[in-house]
């Protein structure tokens, strides 16, 4: 028998089930940027974790929460390299009691930022993180609200204990305002 381990792209259809129970692998897919064969596969590793209930596709949003917060800065450590130009991410606020997340692919984004997935597109100086998720970047234009998570898990991955807890926060009103 083989042991089945997640996988760091398993958490982003762990959090895309939680913001839209019910939906098909073809959703889930499309909303994800990953193909049906990656997350039907990523729906069974998260259903023998325990991070969904069984046969059901919903997450369990508690144990997700617990998950993210304990297990992915250990599990998936943050990969830091040098700087870059990218899209910002795990933005560190100076009010820690304000939700830590990246900004709107707005106008009014900052020229700086402490941390960035590396990219191209990016017009956005900073420290290059590895995204969780390699196609993070691509999720910017096409689920705002999922690349918002994924920056928010970030910031739990390379913030201080003031900024994991402001981001585990967010993140669990997130994932409970999709589940009402």
């Amino acid at each position: 028998m083989k042991q089945t381990a997640l996988r760091p792209s398993d958490i982003v259809t762990a959090l895309e089930i939680a913001v839209s129970p019910g939906s098909t692998l073809a959703e889930l897919a499309l909303g994800s940027a990953k193909s049906i064969g990656e997350t039907h596969n990523a729906v069974r590793r998260l259903e023998k974790s325990g991070l969904l209930l069984a046969d059901r596709r919903i997450a369990a949003v508690d144990p997700v929460l617990q998950f993210i917060r304990w297990g992915v800065p250990y599990a998936f450590p943050a990969m830091l390299g040098g700087p870059a130009i990218g899209y910002p991410t795990a933005v560190i606020r100076a009010d820690p009691r304000v939700a830590n997340s990246a900004p709107s692919a707005s106008s009014d984004a900052p020229d700086e930022a402490e941390y960035v997935w590396p990219w191209a597109d990016g017009s956005v100086g900073g420290t290059a993180l590895t995204p969780l998720f390699p196609a993070a970047v691509r999720l910017v234009d096409r689920n705002p609200r999922l690349a918002s998570m994924l920056s928010h898990i970030d910031l739990v991955r390379v913030g201080s204990a003031r900024e994991r807890d402001a981001a585990i926060d967010a993140l669990a009103q997130a994932l409970r305002a999709a589940a009402s």
